[in-house]
């Protein structure tokens, strides 16, 4: 991924383990991940450090350079020493939710128990209607 990966320009990428753990690269719309250089390295790095649901459950005793994703409105805030900023605008609006994932997910099951459901009542044997294709 590091060597075909794109991000947009002005895109926050996190590294999420390894020695980089934490620490974030800015991406340029050209750039691979891998050619691009972490942010704030030279003058005391800046770290994603974790998820809150509002703005008001951000830490009051963060560090210069704390990175936080905000749940309720989808944007990361960096303390930059007296105050929450908005650091990137992630719109994440295109995105499943945990719930509407699951929800996703529910229906496809129901549908494959309709399917296996109508097989019953056709039959009570599954015939092999498959069909190989060498080329």
């Amino acid at each position: 991924m590091a060597n075909t990966y794109i991000p947009k320009a002005g895109e926050p990428c996190v590294t999420l383990d390894g020695n980089n753990k934490g620490q974030i690269k800015i991406g340029d719309g050209t750039s691979t991940w891998g050619e691009l250089k972490y942010v704030g390295v030279s003058e005391g790095a800046m770290s994603f450090a974790g998820t809150v649901a509002t703005k008001a459950d951000l830490p009051d005793n963060a560090k210069t350079g704390d990175i936080y994703q905000v749940t309720e409105d989808n944007k990361l805030y960096i303390w930059d020493g007296d105050s929450w900023e908005i650091f990137q605008a992630v719109d994440m609006s295109n995105y499943y939710t945990k719930e509407e994932t699951a929800d996703l997910v529910n229906v496809e099951i129901n549908k494959v128990k309709a399917d296996l459901e109508v097989i019953k009542i056709y039959g009570d044997s599954v015939v092999d209607t498959s069909v190989e294709v060498d080329g």
